[in-house]
């Protein structure tokens, strides 16, 4: 499964670029993160479903910053290769 995700909020200079990384790696799950114009950040991963849930999981832990409750666009791959927003 692949998600792509874009987080809001306060959440530049604050290891979420790092927590990600470091958090996927010990998962298992394969991706991307980076900094967008707007301040927000994008990450696409890739893993089983529940590896998933628990990186969502890590990454909202983070002390040093705030991500906004509706963090999150979050865009699920479907079966012909095209996301589909999850809410």
């Amino acid at each position: 499964m692949r998600r792509r995700y874009i987080f809001r909020g306060t959440v530049q200079h604050v290891g979420l670029r790092y927590r990600a990384v470091s958090s996927a790696s010990r998962l298992n799950i394969t991706g991307w993160i980076q900094n967008l114009p707007d301040g927000s950040v994008m990450m696409e991963a890739q893993g089983d479903e529940a590896a998933l849930n628990s990186l969502e999981a890590m990454i909202l832990e983070t002390r040093y910053g705030k991500i906004e409750s509706s963090f999150t666009e979050i865009r699920e791959e479907d079966d012909t290769g095209m996301f589909r927003v999850r809410l």
